[in-house]
């Protein structure tokens, strides 16, 4: 009984499950580099060599050192800048609306992703789908800010408000499952509880360590016959 304790404890560490878990951050982690290299190839666009000798060259050499190089690309201006500040208006704007993009999906991965990766070894099927909503919602907020309308665009709200909703969700999943161990069985004993945060890994092992406690008391002279492990399980 003992053995089949030890083999059923990796099995919810270790579920095939945890795979789209990995392979949902491997696709937010993806979505923002094409994000920063879209915003990449705009600052090239913008930062031009003739902008950067016309604007700066001599200003550069005066404050920095008079064998500096000027800066390609605008670096390390990032849109608010003395190099940004002498862009068109036009220039200016697009490429600060690549900026936040970029900038936005930082913000939000800095803590999703490690949320993401710890609730998923608990509950990955839930943590894969918070990622799949993120990842879409990501999407939507990238086009509509593109669009003509930027920042008001419907679209942008669209792919905002459910990922935003999405990190609510896997925030309060962690918080809920921190809580439940802190207060102990009483919480997780009731059977609205139950339905929502057991799965038949949970009530395979329940039913290991009763029958293993029942044979420590004697109630149980004979070991009883555990049932084949069906694939699906494994």
């Amino acid at each position: 009984m003992a053995d089949e304790i030890t083999k059923l404890r990796p099995i919810k560490f270790c579920s095939k499950r945890y795979g789209y878990v990995l392979m949902a951050g491997s696709l937010l982690a993806f979505q923002d580099f094409s994000f920063e290299y879209q915003g990449m190839g705009h600052r090239f666009k913008a930062f031009t060599e003739e902008f950067m000798e016309k604007n700066f060259s001599n200003y550069h050499k005066m404050t920095v050192d008079n064998d500096a190089p000027i800066p390609k690309a605008g670096y390390p201006d990032i849109g608010a800048g003395h190099f940004a500040r002498a862009l068109p208006y036009g220039d200016w704007y697009k490429f600060n609306v690549h900026q936040r993009i970029h900038g936005n999906s930082i913000e939000h991965l800095s803590w999703f992703l490690p949320l993401l990766f710890v609730q998923g070894m608990f509950l990955p099927r839930f943590a894969a789908t918070m990622a799949g909503v993120m990842f879409v919602g990501r999407e939507f907020y990238r086009f509509g800010y593109l669009d003509k309308d930027g920042p008001s665009s419907k679209i942008r709200e669209m792919g905002a408000i459910p990922l935003n909703i999405a990190g609510i969700l896997l925030i309060s999943s962690v918080a809920g499952f921190v809580w439940r161990r802190q207060m102990g069985g009483f919480i997780s004993r009731r059977k609205t509880v139950r339905r929502f945060t057991t799965n038949h890994y949970d009530i395979r092992m329940e039913k290991v360590e009763k029958d293993l406690d029942l044979i420590k008391k004697g109630v149980v002279t004979k070991k009883p016959t555990m049932l084949p492990m069906h694939p699906k399980i494994i």
